[in-house]
């Protein structure tokens, strides 16, 4: 049986039980475990070792989100190592996390690579991020005079740039450059470094990674601002929703591969 377990967001809320749905009528056994977003990361560790306890399979491959994935191994190390072992003979994590599947299926189809999960940990390589960003920033177009680089927590989703958030900014720059020469770049340390004034222009693009949490927080109460929150997928994904660009990946694609991955 495979268990696709996840802490809520928009891109996982809205693909997870579509691809779910297609698996099933394709003969594939799978569950949906999913949990509130914000929900703190110690309940989901007690509640997903409750849920995947009770279970009845012998046989249970989980693909769990950075957050459950993280959240259950801490939990596991509360437990006695009996249970431990009894938990392990019947539950196999699979090392590819949503994350990385979702992340690596949405940049290789934007920037028209062959997708490979074969490969333990963070597996989107950085050059092939910066081909699907750049990609992405010509498809959506830049009505946008200025652009504001959120340094704080940038490369969160982007694991071989962690602690190179300064050269990921530039990156990002360049990209803009690009498309827009005459685009005025700022890149920042920190969310409050942006003026109130600013935020609210609507000539104004604001990059940042959805973990740093001031950022998020005020696109979140104010729609009409312009935010383009990391990881890519998520970017692509608002806009598919926005209707403001075609459907770069649909649910079918996604389960298509996920079935390949697992079988």
């Amino acid at each position: 049986m495979l268990v696709i377990a996840y802490r809520e967001n928009n891109l996982y809320s809205d693909f997870i039980p579509k691809v779910s749905e297609i698996l099933k009528n394709d003969g594939v056994e799978i569950k949906e475990i999913s949990y509130p977003a914000g929900t703190d990361p110690e309940i989901i560790g007690y509640k997903l070792h409750e849920n995947l306890t009770s279970i009845p399979n012998s046989a249970i491959l989980i693909i769990a989100d950075n957050t459950c994935k993280v959240a259950l191994e801490s939990h596991l190390q509360e437990i006695s190592e009996q249970e431990q072992g009894i938990f392990k003979s019947k539950v196999r994590t699979d090392h590819v996390t949503l994350d990385d599947f979702f992340g690596t299926v949405f940049i290789s189809s934007l920037a028209n690579s062959a997708i490979n999960l074969g490969v333990a940990g963070r597996i989107i390589a950085v050059d092939l991020f910066f081909n699907a960003f750049y990609e992405f920033l010509r498809i959506i177009k830049l009505p946008y005079k200025t652009v504001y680089v959120i340094k704080d927590e940038l490369a969160a989703h982007l694991y071989e740039m962690r602690g190179k958030e300064e050269g990921m900014a530039q990156k990002i720059s360049l990209s803009f450059q690009e498309i827009v020469p005459r685009i005025k770049i700022n890149i920042v340390e920190k969310f409050h470094n942006i003026s109130t004034e600013d935020l609210s222009n609507l000539d104004t693009l604001v990059v940042f990674d959805r973990h740093c949490d001031p950022a998020v927080n005020f696109f979140n109460r104010d729609r009409d601002s312009c935010g383009l929150g990391l990881p890519l997928e998520s970017c692509m994904h608002d806009y598919q929703m926005k209707n403001l660009t075609t459907n770069m990946v649909k649910p079918e694609h996604i389960a298509s591969v996920l079935k390949v991955m697992i079988e």
